[in-house]
């Protein structure tokens, strides 16, 4: 018997070794930009001498302390050094980890009785008995209790047991069925339960994903509330929302900072448009209703792009769309990925060591190994940055000994290892990602954060399209003081791991779960909601980030001048 274990994964499984035989749910509430509870409400930057600067607006309510604290002195004074500070707050609340949560997640689990070798391999079967079908169905439920790493975040046994039962008895009722009438049974009694992007069945995606609801008009932030730049009227509340939580800042493509208005709601049917009616209140007893319409998402950046370095006015920009691993995998074959890339990308870190400002793109970064970015920014900066979460992985799978010349090639390979491949996972496991035993069943990570000290200014491109392995890495950079992450919210691709593709033996239908899930702080981030940036982007990303660097380079020679004179 071996056993195959999984040492860390993200869009596809990374680690493999061979070995010789040997309920916590969603919170409540959420903050799609990770500042609920006042948390994202900055600390003193200023001083409180700016805030005399401004006329005070007739009829306004004096708003507490927390609110005129990250108060710049005039509206020109929204500039990098704001909103960096503002950054670096929100990285010194968001990187402890909560072990309650993750011990919530963790069960008594059983050796399962599964022959894996029938799953990696099994043909479309146009029909099937009801005892193959509900064979099927038993093996399914079985890997979920056993293998899927998000069975107690999604309600454990006293949730699935019920879903399993009335299938079972559903099928009992017909003597035959085809493989898509058991497809379409277990989608229509688990869709409505698990919300993990990374989970398929026949090809379907489990989703779950967000409406971003955008008012575009740009607003100031002052000790009497936000106020409209155009109408100059000052809004004191948002009807249903903490105003804290639905103003956010934003720059322009030219480099200008505001705030604008962002409602995010849940889309769990995939559209790609809708409107939201959204009630304000001015200070001067006025209501608006607002129509907000919903931010559309185009990835207009080409897929096959291999990693670059270029340099724009002096600045460094690194791109990035997927993320490979340094070493052929047993699994390049089947999922696309080639090591040169990887080396490549891991190349420019050691080019952009003494630079003092780096753009890094990762904008439809659609993930891949995520060990790879630890490796980038250990050979950048000389530390182990640690990701956002840790993660709990399921111990891995059994296969019979006699059973492994038969498997699939790619699979035939993880059990078969390079020594070189070998040799790189040691490396993963003692340096990058180390993990402990918890119990017989489950290994953890990334159970040590830290805030990691940074001297250079980085700034981090990110979109919607950004996932899985691309979330991690943008998880390490909100773990470094001095960076900044503008752009939209990333896809919301990390709530498990990727995995590659098994099969019902008897139906043949594919579906993929990860056998680890990660551990986020709470209010920092949701499936389907993704990491937000600190800086939301009108525009393209890349153009407001040179801008922005640009204006500070402006407006330190200004600042240099006036200190001459």
């Amino acid at each position: 018997m071996r056993i195959l274990r999984i040492i860390s994964v993200g869009l596809s499984v990374i680690a493999l070794m061979v070995i010789a035989a040997c309920s916590s749910n969603a919170p409540d509430t959420y903050s799609p930009y990770g500042y609920a509870n006042n948390e994202y409400n900055g600390g003193a930057l200023l001083g409180e001498e700016g805030i005399e600067r401004y006329d005070s607006p007739s009829n306004v309510e004096t708003y507490p302390d927390m609110y005129t604290s990250y108060i710049p002195t005039q509206i020109n004074h929204i500039n990098l050094d704001y909103v960096l500070a503002i950054a670096n707050e929100r990285r010194h609340n968001t990187h402890e980890r909560d072990m309650d949560r993750i011990n919530a997640l963790i069960q008594e689990r059983e050796p399962s009785s599964i022959d894996w070798s029938r799953l990696f391999y099994a043909p479309r079967a146009r029909f099937v008995s009801d005892e193959e079908a509900i064979e099927d169905v038993k093996i399914f439920f079985d890997l979920l209790k056993h293998w899927y790493s998000a069975y107690e975040y999604f309600g454990g046994d006293s949730v699935f047991f019920p879903i399993r039962d009335e299938i079972l008895e559903t099928l009992a009722q017909r003597d035959q069925h085809t493989a898509g009438t058991l497809t379409v049974l277990l989608w229509n009694a688990l869709s409505p339960i698990i919300a993990d992007n990374h989970f398929t069945l026949d090809s379907h995606i489990f989703t779950t994903s967000s409406l971003f609801h955008v008012w575009e008009t740009p607003f100031d932030r002052t000790p009497y509330g936000f106020r409209h730049r155009y109408s100059n009227g000052y809004i004191s509340e948002v009807i249903g929302y903490h105003i804290d939580d639905v103003f956010h800042p934003t720059v322009t493509e030219e480099g200008e900072f505001y705030y604008v208005l962002i409602i995010v709601a849940p889309n769990p049917y995939g559209s790609s448009t809708s409107i939201y009616d959204l009630q304000v209140l001015y200070s001067n007893g006025d209501t608006e209703t607002v129509r907000l319409i919903n931010s559309q998402f185009d990835s207009m950046l080409d897929l096959d792009e291999p990693p670059s370095l270029r340099f724009e006015n002096d600045i460094p920009i690194v791109r990035l769309q997927r993320m490979p691993l340094p070493v052929r995998s047993p699994h390049d074959d089947l999922i696309g990925f080639d090591e040169n890339e990887a080396l490549t990308f891991l190349s420019f870190a050691y080019d952009l060591q003494d630079e003092p400002a780096i753009i890094i793109d990762l904008r439809t970064n659609l993930g891949g190994f995520i060990v790879l970015s630890k490796m980038w920014l250990y050979r950048l900066t000389g530390e182990i940055v640690p990701f956002g979460f840790c993660h709990l992985t399921t111990e891995g799978l059994t296969i019979p000994n006699e059973a492994i010349p038969y498997l699939p090639e790619h699979w035939y390979r993880s059990f078969n290892p390079s020594d070189e491949w070998m040799y790189f996972l040691e490396i993963v496991r003692e340096k990058y990602d180390p993990y402990l035993f918890i119990n017989d069943y489950h290994w953890i990570s990334g159970v040590y954060s830290r805030l990691v000290p940074n001297d250079r200014l980085i700034i981090l491109l990110i979109d919607r399209f950004t996932s899985s392995a691309g979330e991690a890495f943008t998880s390490q950079i909100l773990n470094m003081e001095n960076t900044l992450v503008i752009g939209q919210n990333t896809s919301g691709t990390l709530l498990t791991s990727g995995a590659l593709p098994l099969y019902l033996p008897n139906s043949g239908i594919p579906f993929n779960m990860g056998s680890s899930v990660f551990v986020h702080p709470e209010s920092t981030w949701q499936e389907g909601v993704g990491y937000a940036p600190d800086v939301w982007v009108i525009g393209d990303a890349l153009t407001a980030a040179l801008a922005i660097l640009n204006n500070q380079r402006l407006y330190c020679e200004e600042q240099r001048d006036e200190a001459i004179q």
